[in-house]
């Protein structure tokens, strides 16, 4: 594994590549097999939940849980907005647990709808003897209420500049108060859900993303304070402290990315957090001459092989 570039205050790159090496593999040698359900009837997730359980025998069995109950619409301006209408569908992790600072701004009844959802599915899966799976958009906007009240922590914009008329903020997950946020809902997370095996987000779409990624809608943007950052030392921070939240809580969740970076910020990545051979075999959407020959997609590469465990 490549060594980390040289930087002050960053997580130890040995240690993060050592426990991503280590969760590139299957779940007690077995696979490991995830359902994203996209159904808000909670039938037709049993039905589907029903006939995934004849994969049991074969591995590990997940069910995504983590459906919106309802579309967000607190987040579409009153004047209507296209984006909004398809970028308020989409989970995050304070659209169930919010953290105190930003549980005043997202309304109650809404977050109480999906914990109810959620709970809903879980009991299918109980039942059926399946594990859960949460996918989400992260770092997600914000409403502008929360960055009025806490300006230090408005991160990139994310929305899409030939799309949207209202400007959206993520939060700059540079700042530690950011990532005990994080930390937080992540760890309630574990403790609602046990079951819990794998934690999935995509980022810079949708309404998620990181500061200053050369991929983001508007371009590279964010606060000053942490332009000259690594993009691999944020990711790498940020996936670390998910992760590690979620074993000071008892679980043993593997946590992923599906990404939208430039090659060079792949590769800064894989020196923070990944195997050489494995990032590079997404970031080229095939083999790379030093990993696996198996032709992979870019998508379904960067959904089995970035992980912090």
């Amino acid at each position: 594994m490549p060594s980390a570039p040289p930087h002050a205050g960053a997580r130890d790159a040995t240690e993060l590549g050592r426990r991503a090496q280590a969760s590139n593999t299957m779940s007690n040698n077995k696979p490991v097999f995830i359902f994203r359900a996209i159904a808000s009837d909670i039938g037709d997730f049993k039905a589907l939940a029903e006939q995934a359980v004849r994969l049991k025998k074969y591995g590990r069995v997940e069910m995504t849980i983590s459906g919106l109950a309802q579309k967000a619409r607190y987040e579409i301006p009153e004047s209507g907005n296209a984006w909004h209408e398809y970028a308020s569908n989409n989970p995050a992790l304070h659209k169930f647990f919010p953290h105190e600072k930003i549980a005043p701004f997202v309304p109650a009844e809404f977050v109480q709808k999906n914990v109810r959802a959620l709970q809903e599915r879980l009991k299918v899966i109980r039942e059926l003897g399946l594990g859960a799976s949460f996918w989400a958009g992260e770092p997600a906007f914000l409403p502008e209420a929360f960055f009025r009240a806490n300006p230090h922590l408005r991160g990139p914009r994310v929305d899409h500049p030939r799309r949207s008329k209202h400007e959206v903020f993520a939060p700059c997950i540079d700042h530690q108060e950011t990532l005990e946020m994080f930390a937080w809902m992540m760890a309630e997370l574990v403790r609602r859900v046990p079951e819990l095996g794998t934690f999935c987000f995509k980022t810079n779409d949708a309404g998620s993303g990181i500061c200053w990624a050369d991929w983001l809608y508007s371009g590279p943007n964010g606060p000053a304070s942490c332009r000259q950052r690594s993009t691999g030392q944020r990711v790498a921070e940020f996936m670390g402290a998910l992760r590690e939240a979620a074993v000071r809580a008892g679980g043993d969740v593997r946590v992923f990315m599906t990404p939208q970076f430039r090659t060079g910020e792949m590769r800064e990545i894989a020196c923070y957090c990944l195997t050489a051979a494995t990032w590079m075999a997404a970031a080229a959407g095939g083999a790379s001459e030093a990993g696996p020959t198996r032709p992979w997609s870019r998508w379904d590469a960067a959904c089995s092989t970035h992980a912090i465990r």
